[in-house]
């Protein structure tokens, strides 16, 4: 876990840092400076970008982890031509079914939006960029170099937004130039990795297939087939409630959603940085045979995603009340939502890197299997919890679908290999971490502010005094009682460079 520690220290920072700009974004700008409908049209834009990107890229970033240890022990260095030369050719298919069937998509996913409608044709960007990206950035993963696509990812992708909404607040632009120039947030990214990968001479471009590439031609394409079903699997669970809620009630009740799911997913920013950088090795480790490291990276990232899962699970539901009054009495909706998904993600980290395990091993068609099942979980549960109950719906179908599905995962892990992911000190995380959350809530429940913004004031000072709370009585017992080897490392490590500097 060394190597992974080191650089999951920098990506989280990264990560927390764009975190926080998407906190500004989407928390208090988009509210306020973009109605309802506008708000929703961004977020609607990036999930059917995704998902067509999903569809396109037929699981090339997958294959291009997978078997890069091959190409790169041979020295071989047609990979990336070849990747880009597939991707170009499905990205010409798929733009072509979106294009002529373009009244289909509007009526039956937006309920005929017309401001859908308007801007429909800005999607292809957002797919354009997005497929390169993808490919670019998964062959930079390949050569271990994370940092980079975490700087796009997490930075980039959240601040160029927000110098588009600040030139709105200062009505230097409208909502027609805004959302033309957000179609180009993916170029900015991909020129910044573009730009990275030439100075680190990652740009090697060979037309001829080479001998690996013959050698491994079937194992690739079957890989490939399987791990496409996956990734668009995944798209889709991740945008099915998005295109649900939008289908059901509109997309005005999407942007409820979007900042309700948006603050939930800061849960998972660990599980981000830690997958990221270990799945390079876990495939290293297939490769050699060394059960060990991977019963290691297993075992740990369960314990280690579980203590920071639980701290910013904590962070979030002390300041739900907050955090929504910020945002705005618009957006109040959403506060039950955001509770329970959150909860939905505890459950997700705590199994711990599950998938990257599972994908990057021989049972990797057990992978495209348990995906294919949480998509089928996730359609219909979907469609009747939002349906029943409305855009909290979402939030039981994914609590359900989560909890099976890596449930599943998990005992077939055990079943191959013997690992199994939790120790009794995770659960002992888990019911202290919610303890202490009904505690302070409670304690808290004494002092409410309700109103206008005349009080925002206290909300902030509120959610200073409350995230202090959850330091003092969350962190330092798991720091003291050296829960787990690598978060005090990570501590020990900020502590002696703090010290430095003074």
């Amino acid at each position: 876990m060394g190597i992974i520690r080191r650089q999951a220290s920098i990506n989280t920072i990264l990560t927390y840092l764009g975190f926080g700009i998407g906190f500004v974004n989407v928390i208090l700008l988009y509210p306020r400076l973009l109605t309802k409908e506008e708000f929703g049209l961004t977020r609607l834009f990036i999930e059917l970008g995704d998902i067509s990107t999903g569809i396109i890229l037929f699981g090339v970033p997958s294959v291009i982890i997978r078997f890069y240890p091959y190409y790169k022990k041979n020295k071989d260095k047609d990979l990336l031509f070849f990747s880009l030369l597939f991707c170009s050719i499905t990205m010409v298919i798929c733009l072509s079914i979106i294009f002529l069937f373009r009244n289909e998509i509007i009526d039956r996913y937006c309920n005929g939006s017309i401001l859908f409608a308007k801007y429909y044709y800005l999607v292809f960007l957002l797919i354009i960029f997005n497929v390169f990206l993808f490919v670019f950035n998964h062959f930079a993963i390949a050569n271990e170099k994370t940092i980079i696509g975490m700087i796009g990812q997490q930075l980039l992708n959240r601040l160029f937004p927000m110098i588009l909404l600040l030139l709105v607040l200062l009505k230097l632009i409208d909502f027609n130039v805004f959302i033309y120039l957000f179609a180009f947030n993916g170029f900015v990214q991909l020129l910044v990795l573009l730009i990275y990968m030439k100075q680190n001479g990652l740009l090697v471009f060979n037309t001829k297939i080479s001998l690996t590439s013959k050698k491994y031609f079937t194992q690739i394409v079957t890989y490939g087939l399987s791990i496409y079903v996956v990734l668009v699997v995944e798209i889709l669970a991740q945008s099915i409630q998005v295109l649900t809620i939008s289908h059901i009630h509109g997309i005005g009740n999407t942007a409820v959603y979007t900042v309700s799911s948006y603050i939930a997913q800061i849960i998972q920013i660990p599980q981000r940085s830690i997958g990221v950088i270990a799945l390079p090795i876990i495939a290293k480790s297939w490769v050699e045979n060394d059960f060990e490291n991977i019963n290691t990276v297993y075992k740990k990232s369960s314990l280690n995603l579980t203590v920071f899962g639980m701290f910013l699970f904590l962070i979030i539901n002390v300041n739900m009340e907050s955090i929504f009054h910020i945002v705005g009495q618009g957006y109040r909706d959403g506060i039950h939502v955001c509770m329970l998904m959150s909860f939905a993600y505890i459950i997700d980290l705590s199994y711990g890197l599950n998938n990257e395990i599972i994908s990057t091993s021989k049972y990797w068609r057990f992978n495209s299997m348990t995906h294919i099942f949480l998509l089928f979980l996730l359609i219909p549960t979907n469609y009747f919890f939002i349906k029943q109950f409305g855009i909290i719906g979402a939030a039981y179908s994914l609590i359900l679908s989560l909890l099976i599905y890596n449930t599943w995962r998990m005992l077939f892990l055990y079943k191959k290999h013997k690992l199994f992911p939790f120790s009794k000190i995770n659960l002992i995380i888990i019911v202290y971490g919610i303890g202490l959350l009904l505690l302070i809530r409670y304690i808290f429940s004494k002092f409410t502010f309700e109103g206008d913004n005349t009080y925002i004031i206290y909300h902030f000072l509120f959610i200073i005094v409350k995230s202090i709370i959850v330091l003092l009585f969350y962190l330092l017992p798991i720091y003291f009682f050296k829960v787990s080897e690598d978060f005090n490392g990570m501590a020990d490590s900020i502590i002696r460079r703090i010290r430095d500097y003074i």
